[in-house]
């Protein structure tokens, strides 16, 4: 579009265009957005999820060492 019609006849449709790729760029970076604090959020539920199994593990481990000490013990 020139730009003498531009700054008379074509202001207006330039203005809407103007909006309709900002609203459009909105929506795109709001979509991004989300898709990246659903990412965080199921990253973080796996990172937990994990300490929990470790913990598990781990405790497992200490009864072991604990029942074992004891036998250790009993029979000197």
């Amino acid at each position: 579009m020139p730009i003498d019609e531009v700054l008379t006849r074509g202001r207006v449709a330039v203005q809407e265009r103007v909006k309709a790729r900002r609203r459009s760029s909105l929506t795109a970076a709001t979509a991004d957005a989300h898709r990246v604090c659903e990412h965080h959020d199921d990253h973080s539920r796996q990172i937990g999820l994990s300490r929990a199994f470790q913990d598990v593990a781990d405790s497992m481990a200490d009864r072991e060492k604990v029942i074992n000490e004891a036998r250790a013990t009993r029979a000197t």
